[in-house]
């Protein structure tokens, strides 16, 4: 009596394997979390329509495991998938910092700290013609005199409006970007993208500010003096292959001291100095506390 096993399909029972195994391997990270160590947040809707996707293929496949397989191909090939589903599972996700290679250049630059403001120039009048004197007379004096008086009345008064409304937007034009804390800018894992670009594009505006930040000890770069280094945060925009170390250059007296890559809570006053040809923030250091590393240790643009 024949068996019915040759009729199954091997082929496909591996392709459902597979997609179930991937499938698996995306809904687990986006319900551990450890997602946001692989890709953006915002990557994660796409990453749950891709498990939904690879689930109902699955099923529609199980319908063809009883059937002949009409062209015979290599079962084995498709183990080459398995590589890399093993791999995500067995091996845990680790935050990237200085010593990871994956990562790019630090960035201590701001392409709108060198933008010069553009004046516009008032069109210049030429006279070349003289005007003709005409008499004027008496009952026209008072008349000029009023009119006169309104134009300088009007001048005064546009004055006084532009002026009022340049100090109201001096005034109120840091509040709208950068909430103070008890006169210090705290930056956390909500603000710090907003803040950081905020400072570098007007830093004159924040010079003389005290400042709280949190990052992981930056000391690769050789242009550090011996008493710098960067509390840095790692910027994804996309995934994890195109992570770039960002931060504000510190100065601080027992630099040497800090272990390279444990966090920090930085507290210092903001000022500018010169690096690589550019003018960018640095922090005059006033305290350097080890803290533990954020549970959400990337920053995201948007």
């Amino acid at each position: 009596m024949k068996t019915k096993l040759n009729k199954f399909n091997i082929n496909t029972c591996l392709k459902i394997l597979l997609l179930l195994g991937f499938a698996s391997f995306y809904l687990f990270t986006v319900f551990s979390g450890s997602v946001k160590q692989y890709v953006h947040p915002r990557i994660i809707p796409y990453i749950i329509f891709a498990a939904i996707v690879m689930v109902l293929i699955a099923i529609l496949l199980m319908g063809e495991l009883l059937k002949k397989q009409h062209m015979k191909t290599k079962s084995w090939t498709l183990l080459f998938f398995l590589i890399p589903l093993l791999m995500g599972f067995a091996l845990p996700p680790k935050t990237f910092d200085s010593s990871t290679k994956a990562t790019g250049s630090l960035e201590l630059s701001s392409n709108t700290i060198n933008e010069t403001n553009k004046t516009s120039s008032k069109p210049v009048i030429e006279q070349d013609q003289t005007p003709i004197e005409q008499p004027v007379e008496a009952n026209d004096v008072d008349d000029i005199i009023d009119s006169n008086e309104i134009d300088d009345s009007l001048d005064n008064s546009s004055n006084n409006i532009s002026s009022d409304i340049s100090n109201n937007i001096s005034s109120d034009s840091r509040n709208d970007v950068i909430n103070l804390d008890n006169d210090i800018i705290v930056m956390d894992d909500t603000n710090y993208y907003k803040y950081l670009n905020e400072i570098y594009e007007n830093l004159d505006k924040y010079k003389e500010t005290k400042i709280e930040v949190i990052g992981f000890v930056f000391k690769d770069n050789k242009e550090f003096k011996d008493n710098e280094f960067v509390p840095a945060r790692l910027l994804m925009v996309c995934c994890a292959a195109d992570m770039v170390p960002i931060g504000f250059l510190c100065q601080y007296d027992d630099t040497v001291q800090l272990e390279k890559d444990s966090w920090v809570k930085v507290t210092g006053i903001l000022d500018s100095t010169e690096f690589e040809g550019n003018k960018i923030p640095i922090i005059n250091a006033t305290t350097v506390q080890q803290v533990d590393e954020p549970e959400d240790a990337y920053i995201y643009p948007y």
